[in-house]
């Protein structure tokens, strides 16, 4: 029980403060043919960004090697390359979609985390995206998203903040912690889009949609989240309830239509 409960606190920390700073961003690019690339960015103003751009080079491209693996089968490291006192950009190459399975965290605390911890994490971190491709008269690909995200959206949430609030959460340093975390997830298709049902496309790129988003400046302007933030969770099995509360008041962006569905050629 003690390490089950270390787990859930780690897990917890290891998003929300440990990630605090970092801006961690997946953009999955579909061609017609069902191949494609993932771009992974992720930014850590600090000492842990000057890590990369010091020389750290071996073990960014370990840690790359296996976020490749945990993207499916056939995907491959194609280039990578350390943003200055700031993180690294990656592009991984894919020949198969449906072989694409694409974890809300890709990197970091969590992402890093021994199976045996793992199975106490929160259900979206254990659940990925996952991808259906067929080709007919023109292409179709098919989006899962985990089960664990919408039904998070369905849970009721607490709006009332509690005493504790803004004032506490800022003298602990909590507030500034997560003020900059940004997680997001996005999807393109390369070519003429000919049919769609996502709940987010962006308005400027109609090839683009946003599969999910999480924003550390949303939970820092709201004192209900923050406050569950700094609470944690009684007991190892109160961790799914929890990050619901946390998703749904830091006003997180979720695809939520089962099954998305686009059609393109």
């Amino acid at each position: 029980m003690q390490r089950r409960q270390l787990a859930a606190g780690l897990v917890f920390v290891g998003l929300l403060i440990l990630t605090g700073c970092v801006k961690s961003k997946i953009l999955i690019s579909v061609k017609p043919d069902g191949s494609g690339h993932v771009v992974l960015t992720q930014l850590t103003p600090g000492p842990e960004g000057m890590a990369f751009s010091r020389g750290d080079s071996d073990d960014l491209a370990e840690k790359l090697q296996k976020a490749a693996e945990r993207f499916g089968e056939g995907v491959t490291l194609a280039k990578s390359e350390a943003v200055k006192g700031k993180g690294f950009a990656a592009v991984f190459a894919f020949t198969n979609v449906a072989s694409l399975t694409i974890p809300i965290v890709a990197l970091g605390p969590l992402a890093e985390m021994g199976d045996g911890d793992m199975d106490h994490a929160p259900a979206f971190v254990r659940q990925s995206i996952q991808f259906e491709f067929a080709r007919t008269n023109a292409s179709c690909l098919t989006v899962h998203m985990p089960a664990a995200l919408t039904a998070a959206l369905a849970q009721p949430a607490e709006t009332n903040a509690p005493a504790r609030s803004r004032r506490a959460a800022s003298g602990d340093g909590m507030l500034e912690s997560v003020a900059g975390l940004e997680i997001e997830v996005t999807l393109e298709v390369k070519g003429q889009l000919l049919q769609q049902n996502a709940a987010h496309a962006e308005t400027n790129r109609p090839n683009r949609f946003l599969l999910f988003q999480l924003r550390g400046d949303r939970l820092a302007d709201n004192p209900a989240a923050l406050e569950a933030m700094s609470g944690g969770p009684g007991e190892s099995g109160d961790m799914d309830a929890m990050m619901g509360r946390l998703l749904q008041l830091s006003g997180a962006t979720i695809e939520t239509n089962r099954p998305m569905i686009l059609r393109f050629q």
